[in-house]
């Protein structure tokens, strides 16, 4: 019982740290630390979800991001 406890306490602390990522828009570590949160499998149903949910979003962004990039990159080398 009190391994769950803490099992879930480390998920809950992934998903602060993720969100903490986020918000500073570094897409990537928000990824790993919500990747983390979903590795401790907790039996939490609702805090899994956010994790998938928060690191779903994060994805789009970071490829949002990216795609930007690339199309500056062509852009700015004359090929668009």
């Amino acid at each position: 019982m009190l391994l769950s406890y803490f099992i879930l306490a480390i998920a809950q602390v992934y998903k602060n740290d993720g969100n903490e990522e986020y918000r500073k828009k570094d897409f990537g570590n928000a990824i790993f630390f919500y990747t983390e949160g979903i590795k401790v499998n907790c039996k939490d149903k609702e805090l899994k979800a956010k994790l998938y949910s928060n690191r779903s979003i994060a994805h789009y962004y970071l490829g949002k991001k990216f795609c930007i990039f690339f199309l500056r990159l062509l852009k700015f080398i004359g090929k668009l």
